[in-house]
């Protein structure tokens, strides 16, 4: 299990003020990893031993406020994810993705194919003719684009696609949804028939 401690790192002051980084030393399978909090004091200004900003330091309350809720959120992450199997490095990085979301890169996120997306839920069916049907359109993207991502998905991808796949052909009917009581004469409704 991780264990959590405030560090006040006293190796390098600030030049200007001699004020010192306070920062979290996480411990972990044998490794340590700190993260900094962007919180400077003076060395006279934190007790190690109790954990706490001292009475010398301006607004000192407040800052202990500040870093008793810092404290509980990285608690809270590190029980969330006690059985996660990380080393102390990945158990900061968590830290500081909980803490602090502005310092994490924002990650582009990653695009799912059409063909990704039907080989899911392929997985997720449990009838034979469902997964067989799946399997004949999953069949049918490999051949036509499987790189399209759902993003792309539109009109035009649509009917490019159904030239290379034998759908049913269904007529759609304007119906009156009287129950949902929608706007502008009611919901299109599918009825078979060629």
């Amino acid at each position: 299990m991780a264990t959590l401690r405030f560090y006040l790192d006293v190796r390098r002051p600030r030049k200007s003020d001699g004020k010192s980084q306070l920062q979290f030393q996480i411990n972990h399978g044998g490794k340590t990893a700190l993260v900094p909090l962007g919180v400077y004091l003076l060395p006279e200004g934190w007790d190690a031993h109790v954990q706490r900003v001292t009475g010398d330091t301006p607004a000192h309350k407040r800052m202990d406020i500040l870093l008793r809720e810092w404290r509980l959120e990285a608690d809270i992450a590190l029980l969330d994810m006690a059985t996660g199997g990380r080393d102390a490095k990945g158990v900061a990085e968590v830290a500081t993705r909980v803490l602090f979301p502005d310092r994490v890169k924002k990650e582009e996120p990653k695009r799912v194919t059409v063909l990704e997306a039907a080989r899911r839920l392929m997985g997720l069916k449990t009838g034979r003719s469902t997964k067989e049907s799946y399997r004949y359109l999953c069949w049918h993207l490999e051949r036509f684009r499987p790189e399209a991502t759902l993003d792309e998905v539109g009109r035009e991808w649509l009917t490019g696609l159904t030239q290379n796949y034998p759908f049913r052909k269904f007529k759609i009917k304007n119906g009156e949804d009287e129950e949902a009581g929608a706007p502008g004469g009611g919901v299109a409704s599918v009825a078979p028939g060629a």
